[in-house]
């Protein structure tokens, strides 16, 4: 004669026993998450299978990695994974948080890259004559490092949305006259931050810097940024070509 045997079950998502709904070694089965639990001579409840593999995933290198424990996908969603370009990618469609894989390093939130954007910092190679009177965009032809090979013909083009520090210092050889000074961080062709500024009295013979900095959003597509400078020293004036003295960097600070 053939004895059937059943377990305690539930065919709700989410579902798990509690301490009081089944007794020491008892088993209980969630059909619709395909878990099955048990309790503990203690009172608690383990989970025997389902779930149960911890598995570490990689988000950018400043924040370490993070491992899901059994319990991960209650406490912050269902993970799910997909392949792109071979890389795999695990989602929390939750709190919509994705980590990518260690070939990528990024982290995204609501579909939103968050960290480890564009960095760079660029340089004058030469000595770039500025005339008197004018703003005029300041070429940096060498750079100190390009992470996302954003920064090309004397601009930073973004590739990725987010809000971005830039600074610049720039100086210039020569006296600087009694006219106005400045530099400016220019967005799309138009003035977006002006830094150092003055103008009315001389007071550098041989040389001077100027400096600017400031946040600012961008799309991630067509928005880019570039260095002007103005003089008022009634001469052309010429730009300081070292590493150290004049450059342009930048760098991702937070997700769209």
């Amino acid at each position: 004669m053939t004895t059937t045997v059943q377990h305690r079950r539930s065919e709700t998502t989410g579902s798990e026993p509690a301490a009081g709904d089944i007794l020491v070694g008892e088993l209980a089965v969630n059909l619709a998450d395909g878990k099955l639990f048990s309790k503990k001579t203690d009172g608690t409840i383990v989970t025997l299978a389902g779930n149960l593999t911890a598995t570490t995933y990689y988000i950018p290198t400043s924040l370490g990695y993070i491992t899901e424990t059994p319990d991960f996908g209650t406490d912050f969603g269902l993970i799910t994974a997909t392949v792109s370009n071979g890389n795999t990618q695990e989602t929390n469609t939750t709190s919509d948080v994705t980590f990518d894989s260690v070939e990528t390093n990024i982290l995204t939130i609501g579909g939103k890259q968050a960290v480890n954007g564009p960095a760079f910092r660029a340089y004058p190679t030469t000595g770039q004559t500025i005339t008197s009177g004018s703003l005029q965009k300041v070429n940096f032809g060498g750079e100190t490092f390009d992470t996302g090979g954003c920064f090309a013909n004397n601009k930073f083009t973004p590739n990725v949305a987010g809000y971005y520090q830039l600074n610049s210092t720039i100086r210039l050889d020569g006296s600087n006259g009694t006219g106005e000074c400045m530099i400016v961080i220019y967005k799309n062709g138009a003035e977006h931050a002006r830094g150092w500024n003055s103008s009315g009295v001389q007071f550098a013979s041989n040389f001077w810097s100027m400096s600017v900095s400031d946040l600012a959003y961008a799309n991630g597509t067509t928005d880019y940024f570039e260095i002007y400078i103005q003089h008022g020293s009634g001469s052309d004036r010429t730009v300081t070509p070292y590493t150290n003295i004049s450059f342009f960097s930048g760098c991702m600070i937070r997700g769209a």
